[in-house]
């Protein structure tokens, strides 16, 4: 009986230990593979069926990666959705860059956001805010003039409430600093927005 027992007890700690790591390849990833980078962007081109699809490219190429699964860089665990301004390691079996050893993804930040209508009245006129003191935004570079919605569809901000509270992702690298002490501020550049918390 003791041995059923003490068995019984080895079998669930390694099930658990199993468990923990789900999900994870644990670090057998060859990272010193030829590899070349891409970041994540929105394409809101589809004005027909105002769907907001991933464009996935470099300054010189696009990437199909389709059916490739994704890992997190920080961990190695599986991811299952891409973000505007996610950035991918995309590594490849060899100098030919053909075939796709694995892909691993730097995840971009979500800053929480508001939407209000510009301060002059009757202007008609809407912008993005942020509601931490010290933090600005600047959603026009990377062109994020729609937050999609959990359906994936885009809507302008101009038919979104004002008063709204948006998500956007951003890049913690492209975060500029301007000014000092008390008048320090954080520019966060917003490469998507989202009406729910993407992450």
């Amino acid at each position: 009986m003791k041995k059923l027992v003490s068995a019984l007890f080895v079998s669930v700690a390694l099930l658990s230990v199993m468990f923990s790591f789900g999900g994870c390849k644990g670090g057998k990833f060859d990272n010193e593979l030829p590899f070349k980078t891409a970041i994540v962007s929105i394409d809101y081109s589809d004005t027909d069926n105002k769907k907001a699809r991933l464009s996935i490219s470099n300054d010189t190429e696009s990437f199909d990666i389709v059916g490739i699964q994704l890992y997190n860089k920080d961990n190695e665990r599986k991811i299952k959705n891409l973000y505007g301004g996610d950035r991918l390691e995309i590594f490849y079996t060899d100098n030919d860059y053909q075939t796709v050893d694995h892909i691993l993804v730097k995840k971009s930040k979500v800053l929480a956001l508001e939407l209000y209508s510009d301060v002059v009245p009757g202007s008609g006129k809407i912008d993005v805010y942020s509601t931490e003191t010290g933090v600005s935004v600047n959603h026009t570079t990377h062109r994020a003039f729609w937050a999609i919605d959990i359906a994936g569809n885009y809507i302008d901000l101009e038919n979104i409430k004002s008063g709204t509270k948006l998500y956007g992702t951003y890049v913690e690298e492209e975060i500029q600093v301007n000014g000092e002490g008390a008048y320090q501020t954080k520019l966060h550049y917003i490469h998507a927005l989202y009406l729910y918390d993407p992450r």
